[in-house]
Order: structure tokens, then sequence, then C-alpha cells
């Protein structure tokens, strides 16, 4: 017998979703008044680490939800 496999998805999903897309523009917005925008050179990335990060961050969780959500549906 195959056992079946149960996809926990929580209720508030679409929810996460929008708030990751936020927090990716936040994110976006840092790294657009960063010191790498503002020199036009990415030699510069080190100052502009934090946003950097976040925003990979962001991206990651706003993938990973947006799969579940189109899951649920």
């Amino acid at each position: 017998m195959a056992a079946t496999e149960e996809i926990r998805i929580s209720d508030d999903i679409e929810f996460r979703v929008i708030a990751n897309i936020f927090g990716l523009m936040i994110a976006s917005a840092g790294l657009l008044a960063g010191e790498m925008m503002y020199q036009h050179s990415f030699d510069y990335w080190m100052q502009d680490s934090v946003p950097i990060f976040f925003a990979i961050w962001m991206a990651y969780r706003l993938f990973k939800n947006f799969l579940s959500l189109m899951i649920a549906y």
C-alpha cells in the first residue's frame, strides 16, 4: 500500500504572501537607495550587505509561501 502524504498549509497563507511582497519591496528600496546604486559600482556591496541579505531572505520566503499558496489552490 502506498502511504499518503498530507500537506499542512496554514490558514493565513495569503497574508503571508502579501507581507513578503511588501518586505521584498522595502528591501529593494534599501538597495536602490544604497551605496552600490549611488556609486554605480558593485565594489560597494559590503556597505549594502544588510539590504542584500534582507532581499534574498524575503525573496526566499516569498517563493516558499507562494508555492504553498498555489498548492493550496
